[in-house]
C-alpha cells in the first residue's frame, strides 16, 4: 500500500518537474522574443514642442502632423517678427534648425534679411492665421497678415505665406527648404503639385 502511494507520489513529481521545465523554456524564448522585439522597434518619443496645445509624436525620422505644424509656425512667427533690436540674433536663432545641405544659403538669406532691417531701421511683424501640413509635398504652410513699419511710422500691411520643408532625423526638427511670397497660399496645379511631389524629402 505504501509502495504505490510513493509510486504515484514519484511518477508525479517526474510530470511536475517535466511540465516545469518546458514552461520555464517556454518562458525564455518569449522574453528572448520580447527583447530583440524592443530593441528592433523604433522609439516614439511624446513631445509637447512651442505654440502646441495638445501631444505630438515624432519617431527618429518622421513625425506626425501636429508636430511639424508647431515647429513651422514657431519658425514663421521667429522670421516674420523682427525689429532692429532683435535682427542681429534672428539668424543665429534660426541656424540652430537649418539642415547642413542647406545652411549656407539659408543663414545667408535669413542673415542678409536682417542686416537690411538692422541697416533701414524697419520692423516686420506678422500675425499667422492659418497653419497646415500638406502631406503631398511634406510641407507647412503657414499665411497670414504681414506689416512692414519704417522709422517714420510709416506702414504696410499685405498678406505673407511661408512654405517651409521640415525634415525629422535623429528625433530632430530640422529646415531643409524655405519659400515665402506675398498674397495667401493656392493649392497647386497638377503640374505643380507632381514637380513638388518629385522634390520634397522622401520619408
Amino acid at each position: 500500500m505504501k509502495l504505490g502511494i510513493f509510486e504515484r507520489t514519484w511518477n508525479g513529481l517526474h510530470l511536475q518537474n517535466k511540465f516545469l521545465i518546458a514552461f520555464g523554456g517556454a518562458m525564455l524564448i518569449c522574453n528572448l522574443l520580447l527583447g530583440i522585439a524592443l530593441i528592433a522597434k523604433d522609439k516614439t518619443v511624446v513631445l509637447v514642442p512651442p505654440r502646441l496645445l495638445g501631444e505630438a509624436s515624432v519617431t527618429a525620422d518622421d513625425a506626425d502632423a501636429a508636430f511639424k505644424e508647431s515647429f513651422g509656425l514657431s519658425l514663421a512667427t521667429m522670421l516674420g517678427n523682427v525689429t532692429p533690436t532683435t535682427a542681429p540674433f534672428l539668424a543665429d536663432n534660426v541656424s540652430r534648425y537649418v539642415a547642413p545641405e542647406a545652411h549656407r544659403e539659408m543663414v545667408a538669406a535669413v542673415t542678409e534679411q536682417a542686416d537690411q532691417i538692422k541697416g533701414e531701421q524697419i520692423s516686420i511683424q506678422f500675425a499667422p492665421k492659418e497653419v497646415f501640413y500638406h502631406p503631398g509635398i511634406k510641407k507647412v504652410i503657414v499665411s497670414g497678415d504681414y506689416w512692414i513699419r519704417g522709422a517714420r511710422n510709416s506702414e504696410q500691411k499685405m498678406v505673407r505665406t511661408y512654405e517651409l520643408g521640415l525634415d525629422v532625423r535623429n528625433y530632430s526638427v530640422q529646415l531643409v527648404s524655405l519659400k515665402t511670397y506675398e498674397g495667401p497660399w493656392s493649392a497647386p496645379n497638377e503640374k505643380e503639385l507632381e514637380a513638388q511631389i518629385a522634390a520634397a524629402p522622401k520619408n
